[in-house]
């Protein structure tokens, strides 16, 4: 039987680190102000697309 692993790969676990690192230095700090603006951080989402 073939083994099955759950564990990332080092590709995978760069992408999390660098998705980790984004969120905590772009999205959390202006987080709270697009939610009183209720508006959509596009910008923000076509920078991190770029990844």
């Amino acid at each position: 039987m073939a083994e099955f692993s759950l564990a990332l790969n080092e590709e995978q676990e760069q992408l999390k680190d660098w998705i980790h690192q984004f969120a905590a230095d772009v999205v959390r700090p202006a987080a709270e102000e697009w939610d009183e603006r209720e508006e959509f951080p596009w910008p923000i989402v076509e920078e991190a697309a770029k990844i």
